[in-house]
């Protein structure tokens, strides 16, 4: 018998645990989840959250998809309870699309509105563990791949802090990252509540977002993703500083760029628009001496402190 109460201690340094079932009732009601729908839980944990979403009538199953030993215990214990609304998935990596993706199996939905029937809740790992898993979600959105090869699909967030200053961050701010105009170029983010510290082992404050993928993202066709993210990796490395002056970070006589562009680029990189990086990719991508190839390693932070979840 699955028996609330059992989440005494993190899954493991980079992920706590929500540990309170009153608190994940309330998330789930801020949800508003429409009738019949399939819910992807990816690290469901000890399964707080998970029975919640079983007792909301209008959840028709939920896809636990999990790698943790310890949790995937519980979550089998609450799957025998679940009237086969509860399907677990144990993944090596829940990054690893492929080993998994199939197994939603929901019709697809035309992008140009948001799927009526499929939604994701993600709990986000802390520190880069958690920077890098959103990239990779922010990537998908503008591909269309992973779970948004469904169709445009909601996906709710459960973030800690760390991850939820730089997701967040807007103009000016200086929270502001690669991770913050990545998601103002491909997503409509939301705050639905701040959750309290004590709802999670260990205390930390957790923040619930929508993110759902813009119909059209602001990375133009004419401008690879790969050139858009190298722009801004090398952008950031000092926010503070002007655009102007961080142009031969990009390489060699990149300065001579700046005769391409439309907008002043004396600007502070974090007071700069997401438009306007954009523009300052296109001008990048054409120029005739650009790198040929992209050392992300070398340059990215994200890249840097992140491991693969």
């Amino acid at each position: 018998m699955w028996i609330p109460g059992t989440a005494t201690k993190a899954l493991r340094e980079a992920r706590a645990s929500l540990a309170k079932l009153n608190v994940a009732a309330e998330l789930v009601k801020d949800l508003e989840i429409p009738k019949n729908s399939t819910v992807v839980e990816i690290n469901s944990g000890y399964g707080f959250f998970t029975y919640a979403l079983l007792q909301c009538p209008n959840v028709k199953r939920v896809i636990a998809v999990e790698n943790n030993k310890d949790a995937l215990i519980d979550l089998q214990k609450l799957k025998y309870e679940s009237d086969s609304r509860l399907q677990i998935l144990e993944v090596k990596k829940v990054l690893d699309y492929n080993n998994w993706i199939s197994d939603v199996q929901v019709e697809s939905h035309p992008w140009e509105e948001v799927h009526p029937s499929l939604f994701s809740i993600v709990h986000v790992p802390n520190k880069w563990h958690g920077i890098h898993m959103l990239g990779q979600y922010l990537k998908d959105f503008h591909q269309r791949s992973g779970i948004q090869s469904f169709g445009r699909v909601r996906m709710n967030l459960i973030t800690p802090s760390f991850a939820a200053e730089k997701l967040s961050a807007s103009v000016g701010d200086s929270k502001r990252s690669k991770l913050s105009f990545m998601r103002e170029a491909v997503s409509e983010l939301e705050i639905l509540r701040l959750i309290p510290e004590d709802a999670f082992q260990p205390k930390g404050i957790h923040v619930l977002y929508n993110m759902t993928p813009k119909v059209e993202s602001k990375i133009s066709k004419e401008v690879p993703l790969e050139t858009f993210e190298y722009v801004l990796s090398h952008m950031v490395l000092k926010k503070n500083a002007s655009i102007r002056d961080m142009l031969y970070k990009l390489g060699a006589g990149a300065e001579n760029i700046n005769i391409n562009l439309t907008f002043d680029s004396r600007i502070a990189v974090i007071d700069a628009t997401v438009d306007q990086l954009v523009e300052l990719t296109y001008h990048f991508e054409k120029w005739p001496f650009r790198p040929p190839d992209f050392d992300m390693n070398s340059i990215d932070p994200d890249f840097r402190h992140r491991k693969r979840a």
